[in-house]
């Protein structure tokens, strides 16, 4: 490495530092053309393109950084960070994804649950109920990520598996009530429609074939009664009864 490639990485670095974007740019590229395969260089130019809303060369800089033999979790925090610094949240949520994977990969189930938590309340801004409920249900017992719920000493601290499945089953039967008014307004005008009851009950049924809303019952009194919970557990039950009884 010679004296002015190592004059200018620190200057690069000094400029990152200190907000001087436009110029650790520039350093960067000089850099790169003197040796490409650096990461870290990579790593600089990534913040300088998001700093200055370059955000389809940052996007590509992070893609290139990932693939060399160097990569570490730096080149999928920085995607992160650009994704939602340029208000694209179908990549941001899909890079929060390969985030908690790396993090994963690591063992790092602290971070991991930290970056699932950030996936969780996206979905809650921007009101996408449905991804919230399917983001939720991989915590589950029959969910790729469970162990996460057990993780401690993280700010939030992850939810009770209760707690867990008591919101799913409040989102899912929301969402569910929605779909069924809705249906059942487009059928009862129909020609042999039949009573509105007996539209109803079917479309509840077609809903709840197709939804969670079931087994997220079914999975609470399972959690109450391992847990001993049994004035919970009678509550849940007397609920599925209920629900199924509406089919």
């Amino acid at each position: 490495m010679s004296v002015i490639y190592k004059a200018k990485l620190k200057a690069a670095k000094a400029a990152i530092a200190g907000k001087n974007y436009d110029y650790a740019y520039d350093l960067c590229h000089d850099l790169l053309e003197m040796d490409e395969s650096n990461y870290n260089i990579h790593i600089l130019l990534g913040v300088s393109c998001q700093n200055l809303e370059k955000w389809d060369e940052g996007e590509r800089v992070y893609n290139k950084a990932m693939l060399m033999p160097k990569a570490n979790v730096l080149a999928w925090q920085g995607i992160c960070a650009l994704y939602e610094a340029s208000n694209n949240q179908p990549k941001y949520v899909n890079a929060l994804v390969a985030l908690r994977e790396r993090y994963i990969s690591e063992e790092s189930y602290g971070k991991a649950w930290e970056t699932m938590h950030k996936m969780i309340l996206l979905s809650e801004e921007s009101g996408n109920q449905r991804r919230l409920v399917n983001t939720l249900r991989e915590l589950t017992d029959d969910g790729a990520y469970h162990s996460l719920l057990s993780v401690a000493d993280v700010d939030p601290a992850p939810p009770s598996p209760v707690e867990l499945l008591e919101r799913m089953y409040n989102i899912e039967s929301s969402l569910d009530e929605k779909t069924i008014d809705s249906e059942v307004n487009k059928r009862k005008t129909r020609l042999g429609a039949g009573p509105i009851s007996k539209v109803r009950k079917d479309v509840t049924t077609e809903v709840w074939a197709q939804s969670g809303l079931l087994s997220t019952l079914r999975q609470l009194v399972a959690v109450c009664e391992k847990n001993g919970q049994e004035p919970a557990k009678l509550q849940w039950l007397e609920q599925l009864f209920q629900t199924l009884l509406e089919r």
